[in-house]
């Protein structure tokens, strides 16, 4: 995945009111860090992880210096509940679907958010109530990508 689009996505979910207000700060590329996880009850705390398994594809480009693509990225939502992992996917949907914007050197032209699908209750490592809720998210991002021009 572009790390372009990586950057516009928490650009996009960090500025939204009710997503901020869900998560935080807790949005992650591929995987959530070490200690980030789990608050001291064991609980798994609202995050997002994005971009594990994104594809890109690039249409042809003969000259200039703009290059139209579209990227289809992963958003999966880690929660404690059913319930709040539910929350925030509904959130996080309503802030990306159909945003346009440009973060840096691309420049999103449409978002569509395509699926989503629950996933059943993991179980933590001990057993008992401590496993976690994953919602999953494909959001297709059509941007044009300003490309470097040499000399």
């Amino acid at each position: 995945m572009d790390e372009s689009i990586g950057a516009a996505l928490v650009t996009i979910l960090k500025a939204n009111a009710t997503v901020h207000s869900l998560l935080g700060n807790r949005i992650f590329p591929r995987r959530i860090p070490q200690g980030e996880g789990r608050e001291t009850n064991g609980r798994i705390r609202p995050c997002v992880v994005y971009g594990g398994g994104a594809v890109s594809e690039f249409e042809n480009h003969l000259s200039g210096t703009q290059l139209d693509a579209t990227c289809q990225c992963p958003v999966v939502i880690v929660a404690s509940t059913d319930t709040i992992a539910k929350q925030v996917a509904s959130a996080v949907r309503k802030a990306l679907h159909g945003h346009k914007g440009t973060y840096g050197d691309v420049k999103i032209t449409a978002t569509i958010v395509q699926t989503q699908t629950s996933e059943e209750f993991e179980p933590g490592e001990t057993g008992g109530d401590a496993g976690y809720y994953v919602e999953t998210i494909a959001v297709l991002f059509h941007h044009t990508l300003t490309l470097p021009v040499e000399g």
